[in-house]
């Protein structure tokens, strides 16, 4: 869905149940919140207060993930393009990694590292390998920025493994 001016999030016509809410813009940081669909309650009808946190000044550069969350089933892989964009003056070489993976996921960046001019952006595209043993559930993904003296990032995408 869109978030309007209020910062709100409806959902509406989905089956009952828990949904994993990831919302995104660029130039702030990603956010993860769940919220509960009941017939008893409201109608059916669910929504969530959105607060993201600009991203400040002096971090030089900025990410997001395409898609944003993925479903992949055990023993299988998914792909993701992450681009990356320089906010401002910055150019050079930034290496990607993926932190707080759950155990039996790996992840591969293709480029690992990628270069930016002043105010350009460049994608890599990560693969995300999940093993038959993987514990099923849904999963923050923090994707890594390190830049020549600065390290920076946070949550990337929602990884569902079924």
């Amino acid at each position: 869905g869109v978030i309007g001016e209020s910062g709100e999030l409806t959902f509406t016509l989905l089956p009952e149940g828990n949904y994993e809410v990831i919302a995104t813009k660029e130039g702030y940081t990603s956010l993860r919140m769940g919220t509960n669909i009941n017939y008893g309650l409201f109608g059916g009808r669910s929504t969530v207060q959105i607060y993201m946190t600009e991203i400040p000044d002096e971090v030089p550069v900025a990410f997001c993930a395409n898609p944003n969350a993925i479903i992949v089933e055990r023993g299988s892989s998914g792909t993701v393009t992450v681009t990356v964009t320089s906010r401002g003056d910055y150019a050079g070489t930034v290496s990607l990694n993926c932190s707080s993976l759950p155990q039996g996921v790996t992840a591969a960046f293709n480029p690992e590292v990628v270069t930016l001019t002043k105010g350009g952006s460049a994608s890599s595209i990560l693969t995300l390998v999940v093993s038959s043993t993987a514990t099923e559930g849904v999963y923050d993904i923090d994707i890594d920025l390190a830049l020549e003296h600065l390290t920076t990032g946070g949550l990337g995408l929602l990884l569902k493994i079924s």
